[in-house]
């Protein structure tokens, strides 16, 4: 599962690196968000600003402006199918740990990935799964909003690294930090 959403993020990257190169070029239709992703931007990060592809799916990738930051791509999306769930305390266990399982399932392998479970400080759980290839992806829902942020620091040879405990930490507030508001949009009187 992990090395699907992986590849899955890592080419919704590459297709909006390609779309920026032709922005100038070409008039590109604005996605009218139906929500507001509202995050505080890490000391030692910037935003490359967000994409959004629907909707309600937005990623946002945060770029270290200091050596001793991992990367972070953030991606949100709405699902009302989840608009009742929430990984907090309140989910019952067995409905949580069913959504978990289907979450660390190697599709490869049809093994479960070892994972550990955070919380924010404002006690959502965040499920954290350290995938082999050194990436490290803290996923949860929100009230119908499903979060996944795949974070690594990369070496000179440009090989990924599990972020440290205490770039966790940061990762931890930036996901505490994050909210959402629903846009409304008013409608013309006819």
């Amino acid at each position: 599962m992990m090395k699907k959403v992986l590849s899955v993020l890592l080419t919704i990257a590459l297709l909006l690196c390609s779309v920026s190169v032709f922005a100038e070029a070409e008039e590109k239709t604005e996605v009218v968000p139906g929500f507001e992703l509202i995050v505080v931007v890490p000391e030692g990060y910037e935003s490359l600003g967000e994409e959004w592809i629907t909707p309600f799916y937005v990623s946002e990738t945060l770029r270290p402006t200091a050596d001793d930051k991992p990367a972070i791509m953030v991606v949100v999306s709405y699902n009302d199918a989840f608009s009742d769930i929430t990984f907090n305390d309140e989910m019952p266990e067995a409905d949580f740990e069913a959504q978990v399982n289907q979450l660390v399932i190697d599709e490869e392998t049809g093994e479960a990935m070892p994972y550990t479970v955070m919380k924010t400080g404002l006690g959502t759980k965040v499920v954290v799964i350290n995938d082999p290839d050194g990436y490290t992806e803290f996923y949860s829902i929100w009230h119908g909003y499903e979060v996944s942020l795949m974070s690594a620091n990369f070496d000179a040879d440009n090989h990924p690294t599990p972020p440290t405990d205490e770039q966790i930490a940061v990762i931890m507030q930036f996901l505490t930090d994050m909210d959402f508001q629903k846009v409304i949009e008013d409608k013309p009187v006819a």
